[in-house]
């Protein structure tokens, strides 16, 4: 049986490990599926049978895990570029506003505009940016119901009293994070999710490490809040 809080507490060393192991599951997994898919061609009526449909999900849910196992371990790097941030968080607004209003959840959106010319011109990996917030903003929506709020906020995007970063934060008045998992909430496997890997939060931090920049979080009974600081300074060193 796979003992999670040993691959957590050995994560440091153990990033090789991690990948031969996916590497080893995804080979089973694999000749898996096409035995499953030779069996239905074989007896097409074997799919009315009860739970079978639950098999493909199930074998979904494993190759999500192994990919983001993999990408966790694997991921060193960033491709930095001058990115419209403003049209980023407009798109990741417009992402999430069909399934927000769907779930009867009030999604906001506050970016102050005299933020526009740092927001228009900023230093870093879109894709990976784009990444961790999605993660962030799918986890709150996992944790709200009818009625909750989901906002995303630009708090600060200045270059006074040595504040050279921006300041995002997203909150959510749903179900809070329990107090004991707070502090390893960002470690690999590590999640309150009944069916969370604890692998999404893990990278972001490395995505936001690799930005030089810091993301926190802290959840009270009736506010949880992620806070992501970004420099925007135009010497950003890839490590």
């Amino acid at each position: 049986m796979l003992n999670l809080h040993a691959l957590q507490d050995n994560h440091n060393t153990n990033e090789i490990s991690t990948s031969v192991l996916v590497h080893e599951l995804r080979n089973p997994l694999t000749i898996l599926k096409s035995t499953l898919q030779l069996i239905e061609k074989k007896e097409p009526n074997i799919k009315s049978i009860k739970y079978w449909d639950q098999i493909d999900c199930l074998i979904s849910d494993m190759e999500n895990i192994m990919c983001c196992a993999s990408e966790s371990s694997n991921f060193q790097a960033i491709d930095v570029s001058s990115v419209d941030l403003f049209e980023l968080f407009i798109e990741l607004y417009n992402n999430f506003k069909p399934f927000a209003d769907s779930q009867g959840i009030k999604l906001i959106m506050n970016i102050n505009e005299d933020f526009s010319p740092i927001l228009t011109n900023f230093q870093c990996d879109r894709g990976c940016i784009k990444q961790v917030l999605s993660n962030i903003v799918k986890n709150a929506f996992d944790a709200t119901v009818k009625g909750n709020y989901i906002s995303i906020d630009i708090l600060q995007c200045s270059h006074e009293n040595n504040t050279n970063n921006i300041l995002i934060s997203i909150v959510n008045n749903g179900a809070p994070i329990p107090h004991d998992l707070l502090g390893d909430i960002f470690s690999p496997f590590v999640s309150h999710k009944l069916n969370g890997n604890g692998i999404g939060l893990a990278l972001s931090k490395k995505i936001i490490n690799l930005h030089k920049g810091d993301i926190k979080v802290t959840s009270e009974k009736k506010i949880t809040n992620f806070t992501i600081s970004l420099p925007f300074d135009d010497d950003l060193i890839l490590f």
